[in-house]
């Protein structure tokens, strides 16, 4: 058996959770992170040993290379739009189709998983962390044993359960806090004024430690900086043997560890929390999370000065990362662009790579994105999907232009349509 799996971070879980049962089931299997599926990554697939395909939050959007791939037995389970039918030997399971889409990867995976052995339930935090990470709301189907997840509403910041205040004010991304994100002092200065101790009994405070009055105080000087009032929202605690983990945070570390390319300490990162030994891992963890984190705002930096980077069209804004900013965190900067600047259409960025152009789309006003990357590509001789709210392409880099007015006139369409 042969998992192919996403390498962002519901793919990865999605991987680990596939991996764990089949381990218990005693079945041999390898595991094969892939960014897309296009020629060159179908031509590894055929080269491989093994017989039987697990393509996991991935596949759906590539149907028209898989048909084509001389494998016995493939089953895709996936969550993005489908780009034809499967041929008739393709076992193909997509919560898209029956208008569930929140049912991610790695959702689809547990749920398989819990159905062949239920002694899986211990792997549905895994679940949770994929969601969460694929930024889909938590389904019904995943709160079911509050001994590995229980959901919480209240201040939805990263690194509540983990950092110092002061440290999550500063690495603050979502939302971004003017003057105080990348701002040490000015975070530390801020929690003086509103009498916020940073310790107590010689430990630094979390969020998780602040009392009501604090709490009320903190939100509403937020509110006045940001002018942004949904900072509220349901936290997912992870249990393992180590403690409880923030499901958000989870998806966060096993996002840069992909994105810096190196998705079998992600996985292992994954595993770890299912089996207990995450102790010794964690610093290895943590500094690629840092590392991650400074080079996202360097990149942030580098678009907010570099002239002609940001491009606001008529349906869309266009982000050109040029041949500086790494492919794996376009999708990052959309997400954090669209927040910062309440934009209200698609964001549609750009990043060079050697066979072409990676894109990476965000919507923000209704408009099915996935569907636009599908057209658009289509009309340049790129690949291209996604989700409603969420997509990306390939396309050959001597006719971006011409994709971007693609985009513009498909934007276009889908709102006459929907008004």
């Amino acid at each position: 058996i042969c998992i192919i799996s996403h390498y962002d971070a519901d793919g990865i879980a999605s991987a680990s959770i596939a991996s764990l049962a089949l381990t218990r089931l005693g079945k041999k299997h390898s595991i094969m992170i892939v960014k897309e599926i296009k020629p060159n990554i179908i031509d590894k697939i055929e080269a491989r040993q093994e017989d039987f395909l697990l393509f996991l939050d991935i596949g759906s959007g590539s149907l028209n290379y898989i048909n084509y791939i001389e494998k016995p037995k493939i089953i895709i389970l996936d969550h993005h739009l489908p780009d034809c039918r499967p041929r008739e030997n393709i076992l193909h399971i997509n919560s898209a189709e029956i208008g569930r889409e929140a049912l991610t990867g790695s959702a689809l995976t547990w749920l398989l998983s819990h159905k062949i052995d239920a002694k899986n339930i211990d792997l549905v935090g895994l679940a949770v962390i994929g969601t969460v990470g694929d930024c889909h709301e938590v389904q019904p189907e995943l709160l079911i044993d509050e001994r590995f997840v229980k959901a919480e509403h209240g201040l939805n910041f990263f690194g509540r359960m983990s950092r110092p205040i002061h440290k999550v004010l500063e690495l603050s991304y979502e939302p971004y806090i003017p003057n105080i994100t990348g701002n040490e002092s000015a975070a530390v200065q801020l929690l003086s004024e509103l009498n916020i101790p940073l310790k107590e009994n010689g430990r630094w405070r979390t969020l998780n430690d602040l009392n009501r009055g604090e709490l009320g105080a903190l939100v509403d000087r937020i509110i006045k900086y940001t002018g942004y009032a949904d900072l509220f929202g349901y936290n997912y605690n992870i249990f393992t043997e180590s403690g409880a983990l923030d499901a958000k945070e989870c998806a966060t570390m096993i996002n840069a560890c992909s994105r810096l390319d190196d998705p079998d300490l992600a996985i292992e990162f994954c595993k770890s929390i299912v089996t207990g030994n995450l102790d010794e891992l964690m610093p290895k963890i943590k500094e690629m999370n840092i590392l991650y984190r400074r080079m996202l705002s360097n990149y942030l930096t580098w678009l907010q000065r570099a002239a002609g980077a940001i491009v606001d069209r008529q349906n869309a804004i266009y982000i050109d990362g040029k041949d500086v900013v790494n492919p794996n965190f376009i999708g990052t900067i959309n997400s954090i662009f669209i927040r910062r600047n309440k934009i209200q259409k698609p964001v549609i960025s750009f990043a060079y790579e050697e066979d072409g152009i990676k894109v990476s789309a965000r919507s923000a006003n209704g408009v099915n994105i996935g569907d636009v990357m599908a057209r658009a590509a289509r009309v340049v001789d790129g690949i291209g999907g996604g989700h409603k709210d969420a997509g990306g392409a390939v396309i050959p880099a001597e006719r971006l232009q011409e994709f971007i007015e693609a985009c513009e006139r498909e934007i276009s369409t889908q709102k006459i349509h929907v008004n």
